[in-house]
């Protein structure tokens, strides 16, 4: 083979290595693209206010789709920032699609005056702030589902409050091990969470349980698994609202086999 041969081969073989270089770098900038939009959807389904399942219902997407999107699996075309956008407009959240695509101007910003007084930090809960604060990340423990979510979600909320599920008392819905997140109510919105789940902080226990009903400030509580059966004395919690340090809505919930 003469030298002429030799260099062509030998060119042919960098130009070869150079194409596969930058289709790597290019696999790798999409990949990047798609996990930071990935986060930045993430962000605006925190920061709506919103649970899982009602903001992908808000969007008309599937939960398959959804999990895709915000874990980088699919990246969010300028087309489905559209649909976001215009989605959550409907709600009165002004969320840019620039901002989704590029992260370019503001975050999503609630425009639902009944959101802001869940989402604007609430004064008399500074102190209970600081300990919500100093126990976002929950320890670790065998078979623990990835804290992502959860810490995301607690960092992202001004009035966040998480737990983990210490008993079978909410069965089937919460199980021992599972991680109940949610913001805190303000008062005057109590009877609107009547009949659901809620997050409550009576005295130094924290617990999860059923919101049946409300009478004259007092808030009566039950556990989800006696629903339909003869229940117990002890089954009831029957608290006078300046006993209950706060409740909070539910929004995520992070099973133990997740």
């Amino acid at each position: 083979m003469d030298s002429s041969s030799k260099k062509n081969i030998q060119m042919a073989e960098l130009l070869r290595i150079l194409r596969e270089d930058e289709l790597d770098r290019n696999s790798e900038l999409k990949l990047s693209l798609a996990k930071e939009r990935g986060t930045r959807i993430r962000m605006a389904r925190v920061l709506s206010g919103l649970s899982r399942q009602e903001f992908q219902d808000q969007l008309g997407v599937s939960t398959s789709t959804l999990n895709a999107w915000e874990n980088g699996r699919i990246c969010l075309t300028d087309k489905g920032a559209l649909r976001i956008s215009k989605a959550l407009a409907d709600i009165n959240i002004v969320c840019d699609v620039s901002w989704l695509l590029e992260g370019i101007g503001k975050s999503p910003v609630n425009a639902n005056e009944k959101i802001k007084d869940f989402t604007t930090p609430m004064a008399h809960l500074v102190e209970t702030q600081k300990i919500v604060s100093a126990n976002r990340i929950f320890p670790n423990q065998p078979g623990d589902a990835k804290n992502d979510e959860v810490d995301f979600f607690l960092n992202n909320n001004a009035n966040s409050v998480g737990l983990r599920i210490d008993d079978n008392k909410m069965s089937p819905i919460f199980d021992k091990g599972d991680k109940v997140c949610g913001i805190i109510i303000p008062t005057k919105y109590y009877n609107d969470f009547c009949s659901k789940p809620v997050i409550l902080s009576y005295r130094s226990q924290l617990m999860v349980r059923k919101l049946i009903g409300i009478k004259h400030n007092t808030l009566y509580f039950n556990h989800l698994k006696n629903e339909g059966s003869n229940y117990e004395e002890n089954d009831f919690l029957a608290l006078d609202m300046i006993d209950i340090n706060y409740i909070a809505r539910v929004l995520l919930i992070k099973k133990i086999l997740d």
